[in-house]
């Protein structure tokens, strides 16, 4: 970053961009280069890989923890004696607790 005698400041990116911002609060910018996308998008590279069974224990952790999880939060108590849950949409899937009607 530099600074400039009247107050302005410039600053270079990683790709060559510019950004410059004058004395009166004007911007200018200047994109920088791009590096080139491989034809055809984005490419497996050579050390992203998986041990054989590797990909299958992680799902099944991952699927054994997020039942685990729904499980206690559906089958979560009361939070005190009295108190009712009350839905808060048609698909019965947000609500809160409260107290009972009497």
């Amino acid at each position: 970053m530099a600074r400039g005698p009247q107050g302005g400041v410039a600053a270079r990116g990683a790709y060559g961009g510019a950004v410059a911002r004058g004395p009166a609060g004007n911007v200018a910018v200047r994109p920088g280069y791009r590096p080139p996308v491989p034809a055809g998008g984005w490419y497996r590279p050579s050390s992203y890989w998986w041990r054989p069974g590797a990909a299958v224990a992680a799902g099944a952790a991952l699927g054994f923890v997020t039942a685990a999880a729904a499980t206690t939060y559906a089958t979560s108590p009361a939070p005190a004696a009295g108190y009712c849950w009350y839905y808060t949409n048609s698909q019965r899937t947000q609500g809160f607790w409260d107290v009972c009607p009497r």
